[in-house]
């Protein structure tokens, strides 16, 4: 793997202007036969190194792929890993442009090893810390059988009934009080709980919203770089992956606290829970790995080796099937053996996932495709390619209504699928690259997190419209629900 950076670049406003606007990066695989992998991130310095660019590129060979961020800051930099046989054959420039879309200026980019990525060898592992408290006394066990019963002994004689006496009259029915007040009506609609988490990348915080009032009612912090959230409703817990801290914050629903923090695998992404085996499953694009999450322990159980540079990941329960995209493909996880039983090829660059498990279809976003490949999970093949938007990018599913909603992140809009014929039926426009999307199938409110406006749009499921719009933290992108 090959590790190349801008290194920080310095980008001061003059005369109340910055003189770089934009990035544009240009990669180029020199190779006529092999393909290879780019992993770019881009971060904005302000005191602090905040993530706000995360993509993977499969580079064909013989291709040109050009790219533009967006670098209005006073400082940034980017970072490239390079992955794949064509390896030695990519090159990448990286090139500022003004407010007019003009170049003014070429960045450099520095090795692996003037980064400081060749760290030498290991040194010897430390003495092992003192074994921490014993847990709490597990629950009692079964109740025994129990045993035979003993011999009945011989009955008594029965006395002699005595007579009947004769029935009194029956006394004069008492008047009837006055009714009492009409109680109020019950819900007509199953009670929800209505909570949204969102997962604010360039925070380090997860915003805790409200789904009748649309108000932000606390945010809590979390680890570094937060992208996947995930929510389990019958323990009320809620999952983080933090991609930078290579870590799992697990937060108590109930307070709003941290309840734990787990060690997962490099650079974790993606969260996906199954409520009925109280399982959590990681993506960890680093290191082509996903992490399975005991609910009652929280700890890591099994580490299950998939394709590159894994990101989205989404659940069946009623399965008990897990689906991963990779960089071409998505991996099928069975929940009972913790391995892969199928690899399903897809479109180009995959990047999110969502299920229906009332129809047991899978809904991928295939981001340099600019479509959706639907997934029948009984036979594991893609029985449907749908259109949408440049840059598709999250997806969420009712299986109420049976909408696959599709967050399309290059042209600020929600493009909503009908899950019957598979067509597109309406688009809604909503915030600055839209990336997160959260479902609540019990409000049909769907809530999308407005990657570069730091904001949330509320559709309403029923009319195909935006209702609402709310400020959360820096570079929202993960959202789930706890309905």
């Amino acid at each position: 793997m090959a590790i190349l950076s801008t290194g920080p670049i310095a980008n001061n406003p003059s005369s109340g202007q910055r003189h770089t606007r934009q990035v544009t990066v240009k990669i180029d695989n020199r190779s006529s036969s092999n393909s290879a992998t780019v992993l770019i991130r881009g971060y904005y310095l302000d005191g602090s190194r905040k993530l706000y660019v995360l993509e993977t590129q499969n580079v064909l060979p013989n291709a040109v792929i050009t790219r533009n961020f967006y670098a209005n800051f006073d400082g940034f930099e980017f970072v490239f890993e390079i992955q794949g046989a064509a390896e030695e054959d990519v090159q990448i420039s990286v090139w500022g442009k003004n407010a007019a879309g003009q170049v003014v200026a070429a960045h450099r980019l520095l090795s692996s090893e003037l980064l400081g990525a060749d760290l030498g060898p290991t040194g010897p592992a430390g003495p092992q810390g003192a074994t921490g408290p014993q847990g709490e006394q597990g629950v009692a066990g079964a109740r025994g059988a129990t045993g035979p019963q003993g011999a009945t002994g011989p009955g008594g004689v029965t006395g002699p009934r005595g007579s009947t006496g004769p029935q009194g009259p029956t006394g004069p029915r008492g008047a009837t009080g006055p009714q009492g007040a009409t109680g109020p009506a019950g819900s007509s609609i199953p009670i929800s709980l209505n909570r949204i988490y969102v997962a604010n990348g360039g925070s380090n915080t997860v915003s805790v919203i409200d789904g009748f009032s649309n108000n932000v009612i606390t945010t809590v912090p979390v680890g570094d770089s937060p992208i996947g959230v995930g929510v389990n409703p019958p323990t009320n817990s809620i999952y983080v992956a933090n991609f930078d801290s290579g870590t799992v914050s697990v937060i108590n629903g109930f307070s709003n606290s941290i309840a734990t923090t787990i060690p997962v695998g490099i650079n974790p992404y993606g969260v996906g829970v199954n409520p009925v085996t109280n399982s959590i499953y990681v993506t960890n694009l680093g290191d082509d790995t996903v992490s399975v999450i005991n609910g009652l322990s929280n700890s890591v159980i099994a580490t299950v080796p998939v394709g590159g540079t894994p990101q989205g990941v989404a659940v069946n329960p009623l399965m008990n099937r897990t689906y991963v995209v990779n960089s071409g493909t998505v991996s099928v996880i069975d929940g009972f053996s913790n391995s892969v039983i199928a690899e399903i090829s897809v479109g180009n660059n995959p990047e999110e996932v969502g299920v229906n498990p009332a129809t047991n279809r899978i809904y991928v976003t295939n981001r340099n495709s600019g479509d959706v490949s639907v997934i029948d999970g009984f036979s594991n093949s893609v029985i449907a390619t749908v259109p949408v938007r440049i840059f598709p990018a999250g997806v969420g599913v009712n299986p109420a209504t049976n909408r696959i909603y599709v967050a399309n992140f290059g042209s600020g809009t929600v493009s909503v699928i009908d899950g019957f014929t598979n067509s597109v039926i309406a688009t809604v426009s909503a915030g600055i690259n839209p990336e997160g999307v959260g479902v609540n199938a019990l409000t049909n409110g769907i809530y999308i997190a407005n990657y570069f406006s730091g904001n949330i749009s509320v559709i309403s499921g029923n009319s195909n419209a935006v209702i609402a719009t709310f400020p959360v933290g820096d570079f929202p992108r993960g959202v789930s629900v706890n309905p």
